[in-house]
C-alpha cells in the first residue's frame, strides 16, 4: 500500500465512527461496478469493500464475483479483474432522482484475494473519484 490515504491526512474528513476495517467514501456520480454478467452504480467505497446500486433485472445473486472492473467515467480511472464477495442485499430507503423510474437494490461486497497492486489501484480510484476535497489536494 502506498500511504497515500494516511490516518493524518484522512482525518481532515469528518467521518461518522466505522464499525469496518477501512473508512469507507462517498464516491460521485459515474463510478461504475460490473464484469460481464453485472453492471452497478458505485455509492462507496473503502480499501476493503463496496456498496453499489443495481437495478433489479440485473441484481446480483451470486455470492463471489470475479473479474470485477471499477471506472470512474468522469476521470477515466479504472481498476481491473477484482474477485469480491457479497456481504448483504437491500432495497434502498431513498432512491436517486436519475432512478425513480427503476427497482433498485443496494448490493455490499468485501474485496477477497486482493494482491498488492489491486490494493494500489483501489487506493488511487478512492483518490480520483472518492468525495475527499482535502485529502485529494494533500495526496499529490
Amino acid at each position: 500500500m502506498s500511504g497515500k490515504l494516511k490516518d493524518s491526512v484522512v482525518s481532515k474528513v469528518q467521518a461518522q465512527p466505522e464499525r469496518r476495517r477501512h473508512i469507507r467514501y462517498n464516491v460521485q456520480q459515474d463510478a461504475l461496478f460490473y464484469n460481464q454478467e453485472h453492471f452497478a452504480e458505485i455509492i462507496n467505497i473503502s480499501r476493503s469493500g463496496i456498496a453499489c446500486r443495481c437495478m433489479v433485472e440485473s441484481e446480483i445473486f451470486s455470492p463471489v464475483l470475479t473479474n470485477i472492473d471499477l471506472l470512474d467515467c468522469n476521470g477515466g480511472m479504472f481498476v481491473q479483474g477484482l474477485s469480491c464477495r457479497r456481504i448483504r442485499r437491500h432495497s434502498p430507503k431513498q432512491i436517486p432522482v436519475h432512478l425513480h423510474h427503476y427497482h433498485t437494490r443496494d448490493c455490499y461486497f468485501e474485496f477477497v484475494d486482493l494482491q498488492d497492486v489491486h490494493e494500489e489501484d483501489i487506493e488511487k480510484f478512492i483518490l480520483a473519484c472518492a468525495e475527499l476535497p482535502d485529502v485529494r489536494e494533500n495526496c499529490q
